[in-house]
């Protein structure tokens, strides 16, 4: 038999094999789930032989994966598939592109119906006098696993006022349209405003102003980072043993492998940063990290995060896919505007 068709038979008969050994799992079937070092013995041996055909497939599109990255700076986004990229400090503004209208997701978990987060966001991590870092809040796109559709949000670290720090827009982003995500610091102390401009029809989307402690209008104390990422909600933080799990990542992404979910083709252009009436295009000198998670140490055994890089750090392409290389796919989540208020 050719060795090619000799591999196909070996990974029809694996996924065969894995089809039989699936554990569904539900929140409400928690009580019930027993752990199998079968089906741990079974999915450790299919890893092993996706992972290695992975790594020898020539020409891959991209620049780099989590199985051949490793991270040597800051990675702040470590409970999901993301990818992230830090600024410098002393910045008032920061943007980038987004062709939204080419981003294809499926946050559906295909056993149960639950849901995962997706977020396309910017980070802001503020630092005091010494230049350590005091606050961080995260502000842009979201797809949530409890609504559906892409709307603004923003999620604050630690405020002044006590305000609620967390916030969802009841305005649905069109998914068809392309978007420029800017989040600024510069109108006042301890204040920042998002907004999505839509670049589709030249108009402002949405846009939201709120609390951001201890932030300085020069940017003086204030870094930007770029952050692409898929996240689990708590109902779907389980171990392939079926053992729910807070902290046990690498689990929680394989009790999460093979269910349908990915986030790909995120094409992003033009990044910027801004220091008052100054724009500099984010260039690789203005880059303080650049991440990936998990990356190449956490030993996940195929390629979940994968970036094609254009242009250090202002022009790059992502794919979030948390299924084997020889997965089915389903198809992507239509485009979907809910008819609800835009006031």
């Amino acid at each position: 038999m050719k060795p090619v068709r000799l591999l196909a038979f070996l990974f029809s008969f694996l996924l065969l094999i894995s089809l039989v050994c699936a554990c569904t799992v539900t929140p409400d079937e928690e009580s019930s789930l027993e752990s199998s070092s079968e089906t741990s013995s079974f999915h450790q041996v299919e890893n092993e032989e996706i992972a290695s055909q992975f790594q020898d497939l020539p020409n891959t599109p991209y620049s780099f994966t989590n199985m051949t990255y490793t991270n040597t700076g800051k990675c702040g986004d470590n409970d999901g598939p993301a990818y992230m990229v830090y600024s410098t400090i002393g910045f008032t503004k920061a943007s980038f592109d987004l062709k939204l209208s080419e981003v294809k997701i499926n946050n559906l978990r295909k056993s149960d119906g639950l849901r995962l987060n997706a977020y396309l966001f910017l980070n802001a991590d503020v630092h005091d006098e010494n230049g350590d870092w005091v606050n961080c809040f995260d502000a842009g796109f979201c797809y949530s696993s409890q609504r559906r559709g892409w709307h603004l949000c923003y999620n604050l670290y630690t405020t002044i006022t006590g305000v609620y720090p967390w916030y969802e827009s009841r305005v649905t982003i069109d998914p068809t349209h392309d978007y420029r995500l800017i989040l600024d610091v510069s109108e006042k102390e301890n204040q920042a405003t998002l907004t999505a401009y839509d670049l589709t029809e030249n108009k402002v989307a949405d846009s939201v102003t709120f609390e951001a402690a201890y932030t300085k209008p020069d940017g003086s104390n204030v870094s930007f980072t770029q952050n692409f990422a898929l996240d689990y909600p708590q109902n779907v933080m389980f171990t392939p043993d079926g053992q729910p799990s807070t902290a046990d990542w690498m689990g929680i992404a394989r009790y999460n492998t093979n269910e349908g979910v990915y986030m790909k083709d995120i094409r992003v252009s033009n990044s910027t940063l801004y220091r008052g009436e100054e724009s500099f295009l984010w260039t690789e000198d203005l880059t303080s990290a650049r991440s990936i998670w998990p990356d190449q140490l956490q030993g996940l055994e195929y390629p979940v995060a994968a970036v094609r890089i254009d242009a250090y750090d202002n022009s790059f392409e992502i794919d979030f896919n948390m299924n084997h290389p020889l997965e089915k796919l389903p198809e992507p989540l239509g485009p979907y505007v809910e008819e609800e208020s835009r006031s």
